[in-house]
């Protein structure tokens, strides 16, 4: 799936995405009518390690680390409590209680996991120390940040991975008169050991570096329980070729 801003996603990632600003927005909204029931200028952000860092070229408010965990004025400003929409990209009717994603790179944008609260200067931020700095490091949040990067970049060859098994049962199927159905199970079953190798990369790499797996996110379309099973057959074939060819030039 193609978007006007030149980003490509799966269809896979972009429903994921959808879904999950969809729910952080309608949450947000519901926020909003406390602002306004408690009739309050500020709000505070919620924060966690691996929040998103700005790239080269992004304004700041694309960087989640640096406004998450912070108090905002919904109207205007005050010192140590800056304008909402200037920090965060988001906007607040503090009348109506609207919300609005003004800048799509910042908070309640695509893909953001942040939640913000009714907020009154009385209460203390929990995010921050007694010293007022905050609890979560920044070069430990970009080092997780970075981690998770790889994470998905590994999420998103596993769901390639399947896509071209479920390409070359087809083809199986389906085979045309010049293909060898023979040589095409022999690649089949090559990738789904394939698959397995990849699985298990992944989960070490998690495993290593205390990270969830996620494996909503390695889920595929049309590649179910059975082709699973096909493919964990596929792979333990290729498994026991390969232990033969072994034996045999032993």
């Amino acid at each position: 799936m193609d978007y006007p801003s030149g980003t490509r996603r799966t269809l896979e990632a972009a429903v994921r995405c959808c879904v999950v600003t969809s729910m952080n927005q309608t949450a947000a909204q519901v926020t909003n009518q406390y602002v306004v029931e408690a009739q309050t200028n500020y709000v505070l952000f919620s924060a966690h390690l691996g929040a998103r860092v700005k790239q080269k070229g992004q304004p700041d408010l694309a960087g989640h680390d640096l406004w998450q965990g912070r108090v905002f004025c919904i109207r205007g400003s005050e010192p140590g409590y800056p304008n909402l929409l200037e920090s965060t990209g988001y906007d607040i009717d503090p009348v109506t209680g609207v919300g609005t994603v003004v800048n799509p790179l910042g908070a309640h944008g695509y893909g953001c996991r942040h939640s913000h609260k009714v907020w009154d200067k009385r209460l203390r931020n929990p995010y921050v120390d007694e010293n007022g700095e905050m609890k979560i490091d920044s070069e430990e949040n970009k080092k997780r940040y970075e981690l998770q990067q790889k994470q998905r970049a590994m999420e998103r060859s596993l769901r390639a991975w399947k896509r071209k098994l479920i390409e070359k049962q087809e083809q199986i199927n389906n085979p045309r008169e010049d293909m060898d159905v023979s040589k095409l199970q022999q690649e089949y079953d090559r990738m789904a050991y394939q698959l397995t190798q990849k699985n298990k990369a992944y989960n070490d790499f998690c495993k290593q570096n205390d990270l969830q797996p996620q494996y909503d996110r390695i889920k595929v379309a049309d590649f179910g329980r059975e082709q699973t099973k096909q493919a964990n057959q596929g792979a333990r074939r290729h498994k026991g070729n390969e232990r033969n060819k072994g034996r045999d030039k032993g």
